[in-house]
């Protein structure tokens, strides 16, 4: 999560972020109701993991920030940390209080972890 002094400025859509030299990733999902695809998934912690490992910062985010981009980053836990699924979902809550899981969120991480 990025802090405030660490916003420099704000991008709104894909070009504007190329033109300033930021790699841009769209996972698109349903809001409260979808669940990333297995190759969402994928993509969103290769894209996560190539931005920190280059010593980046990551911008997660999705309109409400309570159950899409939550969904992404307790993935990133789960697969950097070898977190459980609770563990993760615990972690995000730690700086997140008001992320929104509801069963089928918590079956999908649990059924990418098992894949």
């Amino acid at each position: 999560m990025l802090e405030p002094f660490e916003v420099k400025s704000f991008v709104i859509g894909e070009k504007d972020a190329v033109n300033q030299g930021i790699k841009y990733l769209s996972l698109p999902v349903r809001d409260f109701v979808g669940v990333p695809t297995f190759e969402q998934i994928d993509a969103g912690i290769t894209f996560i993991n190539s931005c920190v490992q280059s010593n980046g910062c990551v911008y997660i985010h999705c309109k409400a920030g309570r159950t899409r981009s939550a969904f992404l980053l307790t993935c990133y836990f789960m697969y950097t940390e070898s977190l459980s699924v609770d563990e993760a979902i615990g972690r995000v809550k730690s700086f997140r209080k008001h992320i929104v899981f509801r069963s089928m969120h918590k079956i999908g991480l649990e059924n990418y972890f098992k894949f």
